[in-house]
C-alpha cells in the first residue's frame, strides 16, 4: 500500500514510464482497465498476426490480392497504392489518417498509444466539445454531447491551438510548474538530510554518554571494591589478633593442666606443693583475664541513583514533532490559460 499523500499515478513495472491516474474516481486496483489501448498490437492480434498487413483489405473483399503499402489508422485497414489514393479522395475518408505501412509497423514497438472511444468499439476521436473541453467520437457527439452547443472537428481545434500559441503558453506553464516542484523537492531533500544528520548526532551523543556511564561505573566499582578489601583486611587483622590471644590462653590453660598432672604422679612433696601453688596462680590469672569476642559486620548501602537507573524504563525523553508547511506553485504572470 502506498504511503503517498495522494496518488497521482505510478511507474510502470516494465518500462518505468510514469503513468498518470487514469481517473480520479477509479480505484487504483482497477487503473489497468483505463489504460489507453495500442490499436496496432490489438489489430495484429485480432487478425492473425503480421500476415494481416500483407494484402490490401478492400481488394481482398473483392477476392483480389494486392500488396498493402499504406495503412488507414482511422479505419484500421491496410491499403494498396490505388485504394489509398481513392481513400484520400473520398468525401467521408479524406480526413482519415493514412500513413505508410512501415511507419505503422513501427508503432508496435514504442509507438504512441491510440486514443479511441471505449464506448463505441474503439472508434477514433474526431470531435472536440468546447462545453466539456474533451475529445469524443462521432457517436458520442450525437449521443452524450447532443445538447452541447459548441463543437468542432479535432483538426479545427488543433489549428486554433497552434494559431493562438496556446501550446507554447501551456509548455511555459508546465515548465514553471516543473521548476516550482523541483524547488519544493530540493527543500524537502534538505529537510530530510537535516533530520538524518540530527539522528546521527543523537546516535553519537548516545554512544558517548553510554561510554561515559560505563567508565564511571567501572571507576566507582573499583573504588567500592577497594574500600571493601580494606575493610575486610582490617576486620581480618582484628579477629586474627584476638584468635592469637585466645590461642595463648588455651596454651597456658593446657600447660597448667599438664603441670599439675605431672606433679601428682611424682609423689615428690616439694615439687607437688610448688607446682600446685604455681598452677593456682596461673588459674587465678586465667580467671581474671578479660576476654572479648570480636564481632565485625560489613554492610553496604548503594546510592539511590543506581536503583533509579536500574528501575528506569527509558534512556531519555525523545520527542518527535512533525509539521507541514503549505506551498503554492507560483503562477506565471504571462500565462493566458483559463
Amino acid at each position: 500500500m502506498s504511503t503517498k499523500t495522494s496518488l497521482t499515478g505510478f511507474h510502470c513495472p516494465i518500462c518505468r514510464e510514469f503513468v498518470p491516474d487514469p481517473t480520479k474516481s477509479a480505484d487504483p486496483e482497477k487503473w489497468a482497465e483505463y489504460f489507453p489501448k495500442n490499436l496496432v498490437v490489438e489489430f495484429i492480434i485480432d487478425n492473425g498476426g503480421y500476415s494481416a498487413l500483407k494484402h490490401c483489405k478492400p481488394c481482398r473483399n473483392d477476392n483480389e490480392e494486392e500488396e498493402a503499402n499504406e495503412m488507414c489508422r482511422t479505419c484500421m485497414e491496410p491499403l494498396c497504392k490505388m485504394c489509398a489514393k481513392y481513400h484520400k479522395r473520398g468525401t467521408v475518408t479524406k480526413h482519415h489518417d493514412v500513413i505508410p505501412l512501415h511507419e505503422f509497423e513501427k508503432l508496435v514497438h514504442g509507438g504512441q498509444q491510440e486514443m479511441v472511444c471505449e464506448r463505441h468499439n474503439s472508434r477514433p476521436f474526431e470531435v472536440f466539445c468546447y462545453d466539456h473541453k474533451t475529445t469524443c467520437c462521432i457517436l458520442c457527439s450525437i449521443d452524450e454531447h447532443k445538447l452541447c452547443r459548441h463543437k468542432d472537428t479535432i483538426e479545427n481545434e488543433a489549428h486554433l491551438i497552434e494559431k493562438g500559441g496556446e501550446d507554447d503558453v501551456l509548455l511555459s506553464e508546465i515548465e514553471n510548474i516543473y521548476q516550482n516542484l523541483h524547488e519544493f523537492k530540493s527543500l524537502q531533500e534538505k529537510n530530510r538530510t537535516k533530520i538524518e544528520d540530527k539522528a546521527d548526532e543523537i546516535t553519537e551523543e548516545t554512544k558517548k554518554i553510554r561510554q561515559q556511564i560505563v567508565e564511571k561505573l567501572d571507576s566507582l566499582e573499583n573504588e567500592h571494591l577497594e574500600k571493601l578489601a580494606k575493610a575486610m583486611k582490617s576486620a581480618r587483622k582484628a579477629m586474627d589478633e584476638n584468635m592469637e590471644f585466645l590461642s595463648d590462653l588455651l596454651d597456658l590453660s593446657n600447660h597448667c593442666k599438664k603441670t599439675l598432672q605431672n606433679a601428682k604422679t611424682t609423689k615428690y612433696c616439694l615439687n607437688y606443693v610448688h607446682s600446685f601453688h604455681q598452677v593456682r596462680k596461673q588459674v587465678k590469672r586465667l580467671k581474671s583475664t578479660k576476654i572479648s569476642l570480636k564481632e565485625i559486620d560489613i554492610s553496604v548501602k548503594f546510592t539511590d541513583i543506581f536503583r533509579q537507573f536500574i528501575g528506569s524504563d527509558q534512556w531519555s525523553s525523545l520527542s518527535h514533532r512533525e509539521k507541514s508547511k503549505q506551498l503554492s506553485i507560483r503562477v506565471n504572470p504571462q500565462s493566458k490559460l483559463n
